[in-house]
């Protein structure tokens, strides 16, 4: 939740000079659809779930906060400030496709999507080891 996080910060505060998103999401109910079809379930439940998860959503937080408030709406207020974007080709978590649509909406972006399997991004998810990735350090320093 991070990456979609910060990129409502970002959207929200020209304070806010660049932004570094990793494995975030478009919307919540995308992500809680695409980890509905990560679990198998099958796609017709997905459909009607999609709406119905929306509504709750909305009910529970209003309409415009839901409908403004996710990173597919955010990214485009970057006033051409910075971005760039990273996401893992195999993550389970958050699927790099969503990565993909953040970046075809967004202006000023780089992108990057590391051939890994882990939602974390950093080489074999060793954490406490991120200053050895040494691509993963120069990406983000590069930028």
């Amino acid at each position: 939740m991070g990456g979609a996080v910060t990129i409502n910060a970002f959207g929200q505060y020209n304070e806010i000079n660049a932004l570094i998103a990793m494995s975030a999401y478009t919307t919540f109910e995308d992500v809680v659809i695409d980890n509905l079809k990560y679990f198998k379930v099958p796609k017709f439940i997905c459909t009607i779930e999609k709406p119905i998860f929306k509504l709750a959503l909305e009910a529970n937080f209003g309409v415009d906060k839901v409908n403004k408030m996710n990173p597919i709406t955010q990214i485009q207020n970057s006033n051409n400030r910075p971005i760039l974007l990273i996401a893992s080709s195999k993550d389970t978590n958050v699927p790099a496709d969503n990565t993909k649509k953040l970046y075809s909406v967004s202006k000023n972006a780089d992108l990057w999507i590391r051939d890994s399997w882990e939602h974390f991004i950093v080489k074999d998810c060793i954490l406490i080891k991120v200053a050895d990735d040494k691509e993963y350090c120069d990406k983000i320093l590069g930028f």
